[in-house]
Parts: structure tokens; sequence; C-alpha cells
């Protein structure tokens, strides 16, 4: 198994967010995840003013002094949260 290609996943607090949500103007609680890959953050977060349970996603990078900006407008997914409730609860009951 090629390890390179495995993606890494951990557990981050609220001030490991303090960049990526100062280039989405949120607090940093609002972040949920955050992965890059090629110079191009991914991120999912929920906008200022959204319920909780609805989260968007955004594209990030870097410009020319090394400031994250959003690349792309943020996108909303109604039912994100939801799926990752139930993928976890899924993951849960099998190990029960």
């Amino acid at each position: 198994m090629n390890t390179d290609r495995v993606p890494h996943y951990e557990w981050r607090r609220a001030p490991d967010f303090a960049e990526v949500a100062e280039a989405l103007g949120v607090p940093t609680t609002s972040v949920f995840a955050v992965t890059t890959q090629e110079g191009l953050w991914l991120v999912i977060y929920n906008q200022e003013g959204d319920p909780e349970d609805l989260l968007s996603s955004t594209l990030l990078r870097r410009d020319r002094d090394g400031i994250l900006r959003m690349a792309v407008s943020p996108t909303v997914h109604p039912d994100l949260w939801g799926r990752i409730r139930r993928g976890v609860e899924e993951k849960l009951d099998d190990h029960a």
C-alpha cells in the first residue's frame, strides 16, 4: 500500500484554524474541517449567521504575499452535517 496517497486526518482545536477563520471572516469555532492539496485549502465551515447545522465549503489559496484568500465563492451544503452524523452513527453501530 502506498501511504504517500493516504490522506492524513487529525483533530485540532479551534485556535489552530485562526488563519483560515480570518480569511473567511468567521470565528475559529465555525471552521469544521480543513484539508490541503497542491496549494489549495478545502474548508468546510459554518458561515456567519447561518444555523449551526448548515455547512458551507470553499477553496482558499495564498496570494503573492502569502496571505490566505478565498479562491472561489462558498457553496452551501444543506444536508452535509446530517450526512456526517449519520455516517458516524453507522460506524459506531458497526462497532457496538
